[in-house]
């Protein structure tokens, strides 16, 4: 059998103008020898030329499309039967089977495949992790891939940065960029390109500034990030100190992001020794949310300990933070009429709020006006709540409002979602959620308001009939 000799280089339009002769002369692979100047070959044999061949074809050769597009990708593969290779696919493609490449199955076509998108990734991950250094006038990196790709990613660089003279370096070749055209050179070492420059040292600060240890995955930024390409990458420099370090600043981040409570406010007494005075004693004290330091006094729930219902509000109002005691105002003459239609004494509830100080805001020409208690607040203040609910063994708890619900319930939520409902809570078996009868003050139209109270007192009348 004679064997022809190809003679190819890194430049693929070469590869494809000797498989074109090969083909038109209907020259089987195995009867190709592929002399490439990207690998070694020896020299013991010489072989023909392909200028030798004579055309056998008479027909135009029917390229499949697919295979031009991803050829030129898969020439860049480092390895040194890619020449050999594609010509094996192609000669099957153009005179065994035109619909090879449909065949998913077929073992070229996969390796094919393979070999595509390996190179495709080692260009996203050029792109990625090529870093310039300045050397006087001129941009230097040097990057070490995977495939011979420099030929291929170089038009990227020169769009991306066509406004500065670079030179990128790696084994297989060199690109340069002047501003007006590309250019290649012969290949070099690592150990020619620059090795630090200033702006690398603003690099890694960046890089720290970025780096969070809550999300440490070391499997993937290995994945993502080769320790392979470390040595061209200046961050890589400082990820063992940071790594290190990680437990240390999680543990900051956590403290940092603790919410404040009112926790350490409150009375250092066992539970059988606190008091609703030693309460009302120690609230005026509390600064862990702001709003005891604005209102004029902080107001306690007030009613009989041993009260079977107790009504929990959002925040006391203008007149509650004047008299320091909770629904003495427009809402809580709202609440004494619900409580006669439903038949309950008032003298024989207990009744506070979720929020223990008046939230206000001034408005020029009205004076103090009242501003809702943010769920934050809410969370907040929620221990002086639970302290106040464990000194009493109530059967019903009515929550007033949204404010009330997130306190009881542990959550926020929609009125519409729980409104006349009955909820097992750690405070209570049987709480209900209820609006709050300022909801009911603010509707304008008569008809609307009275339909509204009417329903608020259906639904309060629950708690009688449990």
């Amino acid at each position: 059998m004679s064997q022809i000799e190809a003679s190819v280089s890194h430049d693929f339009n070469e590869w494809r103008q000797e498989a074109r002769k090969l083909l038109r002369a209907q020259v089987p692979p195995p009867e190709v020898v592929w002399k490439s100047s990207l690998s070694e070959q020896n020299e013991l044999f010489s072989f023909s030329k392909t200028s030798s061949l004579v055309p056998k074809a008479l027909n135009e050769i029917r390229v499949p499309a697919e295979f031009i597009s991803k050829a030129k990708l898969v020439y860049a593969c480092r390895s040194d039967d890619t020449p050999a290779f594609l010509y094996r696919i192609l000669w099957r493609s153009v005179y065994e089977d035109s619909n090879l490449f449909k065949i998913s199955i077929d073992a070229d076509v996969q390796e094919f495949e393979s070999r595509y998108h390996s190179v495709c990734r080692d260009m996203h991950k050029m792109k990625a992790f090529v870093r310039f250094r300045e050397v006087e006038d001129r941009f230097i990196a040097w990057h070490g891939p995977d495939h011979r790709i420099i030929r291929l990613v170089a038009p990227f660089f020169a769009e991306r940065f066509n406004g500065m003279n670079w030179s990128i370096l790696t084994e297989d070749g060199c690109a340069h960029w002047d501003q007006t055209s590309l250019t290649f050179t012969e290949g070099l070492p690592q150990s020619e390109a620059p090795q630090f420059d200033a702006g690398e040292a603003l690099w890694k600060i960046y890089y720290q500034s970025i780096f969070n240890p809550a999300r440490i995955k070391l499997k993937a930024m290995t994945k993502e990030l080769p320790i392979r390409y470390w040595r061209s990458l200046p961050e890589t420099g400082v990820i063992s100190e940071l790594l290190r370090t990680a437990p240390e600043r999680l543990q900051g981040f956590y403290e940092a992001s603790k919410v404040p409570t009112a926790e350490q406010w409150l009375p250092s007494l066992s539970e059988g020794e606190l008091t609703h005075d030693r309460l009302k004693e120690a609230l005026p004290q509390c600064r862990a949310c702001g709003i005891c330091e604005r209102a004029t006094q902080p107001v306690l729930g007030e009613g009989p300990l041993s009260a079977e219902i107790v009504f929990i509000g959002e925040q006391p109002g203008e007149e509650e933070d004047q008299s320091g005691r909770p629904f003495v105002g427009p809402a809580g003459q709202v609440l004494n009429q619900a409580f006669e239609q439903v038949g309950l004494d008032r003298k024989e509830l207990y009744l506070t709020n979720a929020v223990k100080a008046y939230k206000w805001t001034e408005k020029e020409g009205v004076g103090r006006i009242h501003r809702g208690s943010s769920p934050q607040e809410i969370s907040i203040c929620n221990p002086w709540l639970k302290a106040e609910l464990s000194l009493l063994k109530p059967k019903v708890i009515v929550g007033l409002g949204r404010s009330a619900a997130q306190a009881l319930l542990g959550k926020s939520v929609l009125m519409r979602d729980v409104r006349g409902q009955f909820f097992k809570t750690p405070f209570c078996e049987r709480t209900l959620i209820v609006p709050h009868p300022s909801y009911i003050l603010r509707i304008q139209d008569r008809d609307a308001q009275q339909a509204e109270f009417n329903q608020w007192v259906r639904e309060l009348k629950q708690i009688v009939a449990a």
